[in-house]
């Protein structure tokens, strides 16, 4: 079975601890970037630090930099934070990625 690379948006939220459970348990999946906002206090910080995930060692950014490197992106931001973040963010990522 292939390993599914999944980019967490939202990761420093309270949703964010369930799902990073279940790819730290599911040997199928693999954490490969957490994402939150501008101004996050974690941002630079490992995930492990803020989470039980350990599988890999992914730094905490808050940009879509690297995002494309995923297979599925998961978003559990809030609306607002979505419409005033994150939008703009994927719009500028979108192009890389349908380049890909």
């Amino acid at each position: 079975m292939d390993i599914v690379n999944i980019a967490l948006v939202g990761a420093t939220g309270r949703f964010s601890s369930d799902i990073l459970n279940e790819i730290e348990h599911n040997n199928g999946f693999l954490l490969s970037n957490a994402v939150t906002r501008e101004g996050n206090q974690h941002v630079g910080r490992s995930v492990s630090l803020i989470s039980e995930y350990k599988k890999t060692n992914v730094e905490i950014t808050d940009n879509f930099n690297n995002v494309s490197e995923a297979d599925v992106i998961i978003d559990v931001t809030m609306r607002d934070a979505f419409i005033n973040s994150n939008s703009g963010q994927y719009n500028s990522w979108m192009p890389q990625a349908e380049q890909r």
